[in-house]
């Protein structure tokens, strides 16, 4: 009787939105293929491209049997490429990996399937910044390390930088929750990625860092209409995310830790405001968006009304809140 312990090898599918990506995801293609695991599909979304993306991936699938896409004649938007991409994917796990953006070597998969179990339902990696301009790689996730072995899925989603990419999200799970990446144009990361996590009931992480996330520090020269609505579609999806946080655990936990929950989404918040803050570099360009913010506080307070929400600083991720915390004064009312 042959007693060898048979390991788990889930299919993995691979998931890629494209959009005009043909002058920048040679590398990010070279280090999928490369990947040694064997049971993988490889799901590219293309989404209405007017380059060579739709060239490109035609002659992957000729190359490569993994390889698989699916088109959108008309630009849908990230959010909608990612549900696309997960209705069409036939593996047991799925994996995001965005377009510019790269594994660290052809072993991740392997590495990580290791951990995967059937009824395991997240398994969190982490990842390193490439600051391309400065030519560095740094280890955004070393936080993550101080944090027990095990922790929540909340404790996890409260204390890292967390997108869709990075993570292997068992597919049964994503039905079960009915997750939708289109609630907003977009930012579809930040509306839906605490409702994913908080309807967690079974949570890894590892500390094997997967992925080398591409960030241009390239200042910004101008603060106009298009400036001002990525400001509120950062609002509204954090507005999206706050409802479902507090829909999924209200009943869960109590007020106390709901209410510390909500803080540290508003600190988030706050921070992602400041860092588009300090990228301004114009003098003048920073005052306007110092009067925008002033204008605009009273109602981003109000997306956390009822939950007495303060500017705390407990994580190094409230750092940007700390170097433009005058941003978020409120005048005072004279009597």
């Amino acid at each position: 009787m042959n007693r060898q312990k048979t390991l788990y090898q889930p299919k993995i599918s691979i998931l890629i939105p494209l959009h005009n990506s043909a002058k920048y995801f040679n590398s990010t293609i070279k280090t999928i293929l490369n990947q040694s695991y064997e049971n993988l599909e490889i799901l590219f979304h293309d989404d209405a491209s007017n380059d060579e993306t739709r060239k490109i991936l035609e002659d992957l699938t000729i190359k490569d049997s993994r390889v698989k896409y699916i088109f959108s004649d008309t630009n849908i938007g990230s959010g909608y490429s990612r549900n696309k991409l997960i209705e069409a994917s036939t593996g047991d796990f799925i994996f995001f990996i965005d377009d510019d953006d790269e594994f660290l070597s052809p072993k991740i998969i392997e590495r990580c399937v290791k951990y995967l179990k059937p009824n395991l339902e997240i398994l969190s990696t982490q990842f390193k910044y490439k600051f391309d301009d400065l030519g560095i790689k740094i280890p955004i996730n070393n936080i993550v390390k101080t944090l027990k072995i095990n922790p929540s899925p909340m404790h996890y989603y409260l204390n890292t930088t967390t997108f869709a990419w990075g993570h292997f999200f068992n597919k049964k799970f994503l039905y079960d929750i009915d997750v939708n990446f289109s609630k907003v144009k977009k930012y579809e990361d930040i509306a839906e990625m605490g409702n994913i996590f908080s309807k967690c009931k079974n949570f890894k992480r590892t500390l094997i860092y997967s992925i080398i996330y591409h960030r241009k520090t390239n200042s910004l020269t101008s603060f106009d209409k298009n400036y001002i609505n990525k400001i509120e579609c950062i609002n509204q999806a954090y507005k999206f995310n706050l409802e479902n946080i507090v829909s999924n655990l209200k009943n869960d936990v109590s007020f106390k830790i709901l209410k510390k929950t909500v803080n540290s989404l508003f600190m988030e918040h706050l921070s992602l405001i400041s860092v588009y803050y300090i990228n301004l570099k114009n003098r003048n360009l920073k005052k306007e968006f110092k009067k925008f913010i002033k204008d605009i506080y009273p109602s981003i307070l109000e997306i956390y009304n009822g939950f007495d929400v303060k500017i705390k600083y407990r994580r190094i991720s409230d750092l940007p809140v700390f170097v433009t915390k005058f941003l978020y004064k409120i005048p005072k009312v004279k009597k």
